[in-house]
């Protein structure tokens, strides 16, 4: 393996700021979102568009690089393990008691619930009574704005079973795809997950069903872990 990319933890810090001036943003543009502000603001939205096209796929990316770096210093079991206790507990962490709040405050600016929180959390979030919120196409407990962290979890654990299953292989010679088709890849898998959306799979960020998405996450995650320690990939 390489060095580690220690320009990619910048670009990692900037993407989560994107991440977040995005969801700020949500609330002034037109488009679907938990809560809205009054005053809409549709001229932020092509600035927006630019940002979510680029600002998961690199964060995918770079998961994928950081993973490579941690697995090669860890091993494929100690990485498994690695990422269940640090991902889980923070995913769990958040469906129970970070995502709640956000929950009950948009079931009481639409309407929907009247009561407090804490009767909200013990008899309606906590025994995943679906009845307030099916009219709204959404689930209680529910990963919301994590589902970003949920997905990372999944797709590390068959990365970890990969790895481990390849480093047995007994392989002659190592043969590298050309740097040319790795630089055109991501946006093949994109355009192919963004088809896929539209025409089958519609967006859900829901896991089971949401396999448009995993298409493009999948490959900028695979990526990311196949060129880190590409050297010629990092010189081009």
């Amino acid at each position: 393996m390489g060095e580690r990319k220690y320009f990619l933890d910048w670009l990692r810090v900037i993407a989560f700021g994107f991440l977040i001036l995005f969801h700020v943003g949500m609330l002034y543009v037109t488009w679907h979102y938990n809560l809205k502000s009054p005053r809409i603001l549709p001229e932020v939205e092509l600035p927006m568009s630019a940002l979510g096209a680029f600002r998961l796929a690199l964060l995918f990316f770079i998961s994928g690089v950081a993973s490579r770096f941690l697995i090669a210093r860890l091993g494929a079991g100690r990485y498994a393990w690695d990422r269940i206790r640090r991902l889980l507990p923070a995913i769990l962490f958040a469906m129970f008691v970070v995502i709640p709040p956000q929950t009950y405050i948009e079931l009481v600016d639409k309407g929907v619930w009247h009561g407090d929180y804490w009767t909200f959390w013990t008899t309606q979030y906590l025994p995943a009574k679906q009845a307030l919120v099916r009219p709204l196409h959404k689930t209680m407990p529910t990963w919301d704005h994590v589902w970003f962290v949920v997905y990372l979890f999944v797709y590390s654990l068959p990365f970890a079973l990969g790895f481990a299953i390849t480093r047995r292989a007994k392989k002659t010679g190592r043969h590298r795809i050309p740097v040319a088709v790795l630089m055109i890849a991501p946006a093949l898998a994109l355009a192919a997950s963004d088809v896929l959306q539209f025409a089958v799979f519609p967006r859900t960020d829901a896991l089971f069903n949401d396999w448009g998405s995993h298409v493009g996450w999948v490959s900028m995650f695979a990526l990311g872990a196949y060129v880190a320690g590409y050297d010629a990939f990092w010189e081009t």
